[in-house]
């Protein structure tokens, strides 16, 4: 994998903003999305995590295991985490798998932020 990032991390008033810049998230760039979302969490553990994948048009199957990796970790913690931005055919991948029950999904990370 290249050097670049895959994430932006942004500090907001009650949140963490962390944004995948990965237009695909595959076996490496889950692998670095996940820990970096994780380091993010744990370096703010009283604000909640709001997860931007506004820019991924691909999910491989281990992206979605990292993101059921990231929601358990989080709620275990009792950090709120959300994910924000899904894509429609991204969304609907989620709906047959039942994810988006898990998942606590908004329309963009600017609503997720309004919610807090």
């Amino acid at each position: 994998m290249e050097d670049e990032s895959v994430i932006s991390i942004e500090s907001h008033r009650s949140a963490v903003l962390a944004k995948v810049l990965a237009n695909e998230l595959d076996f490496d760039s889950s692998g670095a999305m996940r820990e970096a979302v994780m380091a993010a969490g744990a370096d703010s553990p009283k604000l909640a995590v709001v997860l931007d994948l506004s820019e991924v048009e691909i999910v491989a199957s281990v992206a979605l295991g990292a993101l059921i990796t990231l929601t358990r970790t989080f709620k275990e913690n009792r950090q709120r985490f959300m994910v924000a931005g899904i894509r429609p055919e991204i969304r609907r991948t989620l709906v047959i798998c039942h994810l988006d029950k898990l998942f606590e999904i908004h329309e963009s990370p600017q609503v997720a932020l309004s919610q807090l």
